[in-house]
C-alpha cells in the first residue's frame, strides 16, 4: 500500500489555521477595544485588568447608591417643605382667629379649615420612600442606633447603645 502525502498543501493548512487563530484574536481585540481579553493574552494583565474593571463595577454601585441616596433626600425635603408651608397657614390662621372682627361662626370656619390643614400634614407625615418612613417618629423612635467609635461604618461588637458610648467618654 502506498500513501502519497502534499507536503506543501499540508504546511499551507497549517499556517492558514495558525493565522486564522491569530485573526480571531485580533478581531477579538478590535471589537471589545481592550487588549487583553483573556489570561492567555497576558496573565498579569489580566489580574490586573480585573482588579480594576472590579473597582470600576463597584464605583459604579457607589454612583447609583448615591442618586438614591439624594432622591429619598429629595423626598423628604419635599415633604418637609410643604408641612413647613401648612405650619405657616396654621399660624395665620390663629393669628386672625385672635383678632376680635371675627364672630364665633367664623372661628368655627378658621377651625374646619385649620382640622383639614392638619389633617393633610398629617397625610404628609406618612411620607414613604421605598417602604422607608421618612416623617413618621412612630417608625423612628423604635429603631435603636448603634455605633462603634473607632469605625463608625461597622456594627458596635458590644452593641453599646450610643447614648451609653456618650456617657462613658
Amino acid at each position: 500500500m502506498v500513501i502519497f502525502n502534499n507536503m506543501v498543501a499540508m504546511s499551507a493548512l497549517n499556517e492558514t489555521n495558525r493565522n486564522t487563530s491569530k485573526l480571531g484574536k485580533v478581531i477579538k481585540q478590535a471589537a471589545s477595544g481592550m487588549r487583553i481579553n483573556s489570561a492567555g493574552d497576558d496573565a498579569s494583565g489580566y489580574s490586573i485588568s480585573e482588579r480594576m474593571r472590579i473597582k470600576i463595577r463597584a464605583l459604579g454601585q457607589c454612583k447609583e447608591n448615591s442618586v438614591k441616596g439624594q432622591d429619598l433626600i429629595d423626598t423628604a425635603l419635599a415633604a418637609v417643605d410643604e408641612q413647613v408651608n401648612i405650619m405657616k397657614q396654621v399660624k395665620t390662621i390663629a393669628l386672625r382667629a385672635t383678632d376680635s372682627i371675627y364672630t364665633d361662626s367664623d372661628r368655627k370656619n378658621l377651625q374646619k379649615e385649620l382640622s383639614q390643614l392638619l389633617d393633610q400634614s398629617e397625610d404628609i407625615s406618612h411620607t414613604q420612600f421605598n417602604g422607608i418612613s421618612l416623617l413618621d417618629q412612630k417608625t423612628i423612635n423604635h429603631v435603636t442606633k448603634w455605633f462603634d467609635s473607632d469605625a463608625p461604618y461597622r456594627p458596635n461588637v458590644n452593641n453599646t447603645p450610643v447614648i451609653a458610648q456618650a456617657a462613658a467618654a
